[in-house]
């Protein structure tokens, strides 16, 4: 009997073109808004996670207050790096020195931002953070070298950087011994990096610190540690001047915005899935005038007012469920586009994946749709006296 019914409300479909076709594109448009935007989201947090799986848990950061990237309200020195290295459950302690440089190549002078850190710990870092080169090395010495991230060569400057070229920067000439491969974001592709004690001679600064790296050691309790090192830094400094955070912070933290984010904007996708449910409504409505008589003679030869709910219910459901299909197949090819739209712009930090629980979901909420904005017209089909509705024209 379901197949009959099916095959009926298919029928009446089809025998509309023009008016289900346009009703089927407000679903779609509603759908693949929402889709995109969820898949986008999704590709965002899988790909930050997935970094932060490679480079573990167990790193710890400590920021000056108010850290921006760049700048801050405070600053941090050699003291707290001193007050750290006495916390046990600590591998290593290593600071970070940043600072904006005046850098001259050829006929091209810009200013950029420089990162450092001690030579001896080079290889280390590299390690935890899989920092690879795709031409020549890392540093390893304090020598008047530096290493490029992977937009700089060509981005940066007028005239391309190579191996072995010399940069000068804040009135001393430096060697390129090293080109990184791209971790995905123009921020830390555009990274020049050097050795610590070469660049605190550089600025003449012994005892500034922009930022504090620290790795717990095995099977310890990060977060423990995490609150030992504020005990150990409150004692030297005031706990306002300074941030302790950990990679599991910092996802609790990215959950939260993405989950804003997130929600604002399906949020406003469902308002194109509303427009789309209330075409669904007139449309409906607006068959069930056409086929008045249609309902009048069914009803005469032994339909029942169940039956024709039946039908009309099931031609709003399967008006959602097409515009289901095709708003996700749109949906997924607008997010896979912004992602290559994203990667030619630097940006590879998406992970999109067509996940089989939202595909489903989708559908089945494309079909609730349908059927929801279809149940009045449903109903005033099925309440319909024979004899009436076989008088109307």
């Amino acid at each position: 009997m379901i197949e009959e019914y099916v095959r009926l409300a298919s029928a009446n479909i089809v025998h509309r073109k023009v008016r289900s076709s346009l009703t089927i594109i407000g679903i779609v448009i509603g759908v693949a808004s929402i889709v995109a935007l969820v898949l986008i989201s999704q590709g965002l947090e899988n790909a930050i996670r997935e970094q932060f799986e490679e480079f573990g848990t167990d790193k710890i950061f400590v920021l000056p207050a108010n850290y921006q990237g760049e700048t801050s309200t405070a600053e941090l020195n050699v003291d707290d790096v001193r007050a750290l290295e006495t916390v046990s459950e600590l591998d290593y302690v290593i600071p970070m020195f940043a600072q904006q440089a005046i850098m001259e190549y050829k006929d091209d002078t810009i200013s950029h931002y420089l990162v450092s850190w001690p030579s001896d710990r080079t290889d280390q870092l590299v390690e935890d953070f899989a920092i690879k080169t795709e031409e020549g090395r890392w540093f390893t010495s304090d020598s008047d070298q530096i290493v490029l991230g992977s937009l700089v060569p060509e981005d940066l400057f007028e005239d391309e950087v190579r191996i072995n070229n010399r940069i000068v920067i804040q009135g001393k000439k430096f060697t390129v011994v090293g080109i990184l491969e791209s971790v995905g974001n123009p921020t830390d592709d555009a990274q020049i990096y050097m050795p610590l004690a070469v660049m605190r001679d550089l600025y003449d600064d012994q005892e500034s610190v922009s930022f504090i790296q620290a790795k717990a050691k095995a099977g310890a309790d990060v977060n423990r540690v995490a609150e030992k090192m504020e005990d150990r830094l409150s004692r030297i400094r005031s706990e306002e001047s300074f941030d302790v955070s950990t990679f599991e912070q910092f996802l609790e933290q990215l959950d939260e915005i993405l989950g804003v984010v997130q929600g604002v904007l399906v949020g406003i996708a469902t308002i194109a899935l509303v427009v789309g449910a209330v075409g669904i409504a007139n449309s409906m409505y607006t068959s069930v005038r056409e086929r008045t008589r249609d309902i009048g003679i069914m009803k005469s030869v032994g339909a029942t007012n169940a039956n024709i709910l039946t039908v009309f219910l099931l031609e709003s459901a399967i008006i959602g469920l097409i515009g289901g299909l095709v708003g996700i197949a749109f949906g997924a090819m607008i997010s896979f586009g912004l992602v290559e739209v994203a990667k030619s712009a630097g940006f590879d930090l998406f992970k999109i994946v067509l996940d089989p629980i939202l595909i489903v979901f989708t559908l089945v909420f494309a079909m609730g749709v349908g059927m929801v904005s279809g149940a009045l017209p449903a109903r005033q089909a099925a309440e319909m006296k024979p004899v009436e509705a076989m008088r109307k024209k």
